[in-house]
């Protein structure tokens, strides 16, 4: 319910007219779709509203973007690249396989593949190109599900049509991710990709985003990108409100994987 109650903030201020031109959406904990701030556009999606790829058919095929797809770098799914990995390497959104319950394994994300080694790679990017009027996403976002390296900032640059950067100040310490989301303190434990670590980011600009970029991620899952997030009316609220209590977390820690295979990439 929290964070249901943090959505209709950001869209509380969005609809009030703070008459800002473009706003970052600092990391916040994601399960499922319900945690993210966009998730009145999603709901509402009619080809206006905010798209969702979440990956689970192995590939990229929501309209109006593509991904790094040449040169010394391409992106692809986890389990395109290798169709016989082991559920324990797929670091996905948690909801994605059901209930919120600590485990993410059993679906799909998105990686990057560097040519020159023929591994993965930290970095990352979307291209984002017009609708059937013309216009670049407004909103775009994703859930980081792993990193490269717990001691290298997560950056995201969002650019426009020309090339310039939108924000400057997208860079985010992982291990502050390692904590509580309530009491702030650090979570005993961790292993990297651990769903407590899940974190949406997302960007907002009236002029159009062109561009996402990210580095020092390896997984990331429910790209989502998109023209409009309707005000919630008092039937979609109770709609929602419905949804976040049906699928109230249990927390439950995920399983211990002392035992598993090392990561083969």
């Amino acid at each position: 319910m929290r964070n249901f109650l943090k959505s209709l903030l950001y869209l509380a201020l969005l609809a009030d007219g703070l008459q800002a031109s473009t706003m970052l959406f600092n990391p916040t904990p994601y399960g499922s779709e319900l945690d993210s701030p966009f998730i009145g556009g999603i709901i509402d999606n009619t080809g206006e509203g905010i798209f969702l790829e979440d990956f689970e058919d192995n590939v990229l095929n929501t309209p109006f973007v593509r991904s790094n797809g040449s040169g010394t770098f391409i992106g692809t799914t986890f389990r395109t690249r290798r169709p016989d990995v082991s559920d324990s390497n797929i670091w996905g959104v948690d909801g994605d396989n059901g209930p919120v319950d600590g485990n993410g394994f059993g679906g799909d994300t998105w990686i990057t593949i560097d040519r020159r080694t023929n591994g993965t790679s930290g970095s990352m990017e979307f291209l984002f190109g017009p609708n059937g009027e013309g216009m670049l996403p407004l909103y775009v976002g994703l859930v980081v599900t792993e990193v490269l390296d717990v001691d290298l900032d997560v950056d995201f640059g969002f650019r426009d049509a020309d090339g310039n950067l939108l924000e400057n100040d997208a860079e985010f310490d992982p291990k502050d991710w390692a904590r509580d989301s309530i009491t702030g303190q650090p979570l005993e434990g961790l292993f990297g990709g651990d769903p407590r670590t899940h974190r949406f980011v997302g960007f907002y600009s009236e002029n159009g985003i062109a561009s996402m970029s990210i580095q020092n991620v390896v997984q990331v899952d429910h790209l989502q990108y998109g023209f409009s997030i309707p005000e919630p009316s008092i039937t979609a609220m109770f709609f929602l409100s419905a949804l976040s209590v049906a699928f109230r977390r249990k927390r439950l820690l995920p399983p211990n994987k002392s035992n598993t295979q090392p990561r083969q990439r």
